[in-house]
């Protein structure tokens, strides 16, 4: 037998180096859109996918299927073969090499998207002071619907195709209804009793938005119709600089304007105008082309629906 001494100043980078690797390994982890409580679609092949260190291999099992993989780029996706729908909660697992994640009280049934503008986005509860909806009280006391799931997506803006979105899956309770969608709410509570089958909402919404907002920016740049969108959204960066700088030199005039106006409405008993506002940066704003598309909707559309 050869017994090595290795001196301490030789052994401590390596001690090091194999800490660091273990630190960069990534855990397996399933993609947001996938925790406790969701709806899977039934009747037609279900994507499940998340992130995980290149090479590592994957395993997911649901409903007596098990399906693998190996990581690729940081990301990994399987399919599990259509199912029939199922009231009886599940649980699936996630394996990697050093992890696994089990989700549970998973049900198959119908899937929806919940999207658009204020009249989606609004709750069934009251929500930043606004006038409550009729009857929300009563609705939400007798919201006892087990079947029924709402992921409500956070509001998110990018200028690239992002590959997750924030939120969580929610049983419909009578105390998680009143963040539900309203119009979501009484469309999935309808569908769950007709056709007797679970059913998730996937709430993806944002008031006051205007429709190229949701829309993939490579449909708009190849149709004609909807090019000037994006022309004019170029135009709006490159003199965004310009106005702002006017609107700045400019303010003190226009706010003495405002005062005086302002005045001149009270004692007339007239509605007051709106304050003057500088122009908004295309950049930073919700309403800019695909800015939601990326944030919101790209993130979601592999999930089976």
């Amino acid at each position: 037998h050869i017994l090595q001494i290795i001196p301490m100043n030789k052994l401590l980078p390596i001690v090091l180096l194999v800490g660091v690797a273990g630190i960069l390994r990534a855990e397996v982890r399933p993609n947001p859109l996938f925790t406790d409580n969701a709806v899977l679609q039934q009747g037609m092949p279900v994507p499940v996918w998340g992130t995980a260190s290149d090479g590592e291999k994957v395993s997911v099992e649901f409903m007596g299927q098990k399906v693998s993989t190996s990581a690729t780029n940081g990301s990994w996706k399987v399919q599990l073969q259509p199912m029939k729908s199922d009231t009886n909660p599940a649980s699936m697992t996630v394996s990697g090499v050093s992890n696994t994640v089990t989700l549970t009280n998973l049900l198959i049934g119908e899937v929806w998207i919940c999207s658009g503008q204020s009249n989606m986005e609004r709750q069934l509860g009251p929500r930043n002071g606004q006038k409550p909806l009729a009857n929300w009280e009563a609705e939400a006391a007798s919201a006892d619907h087990p079947l029924l799931r709402h992921f409500l997506v956070k509001q998110t803006m990018s200028t690239n195709p992002l590959a997750e979105v924030s939120g969580s899956w929610q049983v419909c309770t009578p105390q998680t209804v009143t963040n539900f969608t309203a119009v979501g709410y009484y469309f999935g509570r309808d569908l769950q009793k007709d056709l007797k089958v679970p059913v998730g909402l996937l709430h993806v919404s944002w008031g006051g938005t205007p429709a190229e907002t949701w829309t993939r920016w490579e449909a708009m740049e190849t149709n004609p119709i909807l090019q000037p969108i994006l022309q004019r959204y170029s135009n709006d960066i490159s003199t965004y600089p310009d106005r702002l700088a006017k609107y700045q030199a400019d303010e003190p005039r226009l706010k003495e304007e405002y005062t005086n106006a302002v005045a001149k409405a009270l004692a007339e008993a007239k509605p007051t105008p709106r304050p003057p506002s500088p122009p908004r940066d295309p950049l930073q704003t919700q309403n800019s082309p695909s800015r939601l598309f990326n944030g919101m909707l790209h993130p979601v559309i592999p999930y089976a629906m």
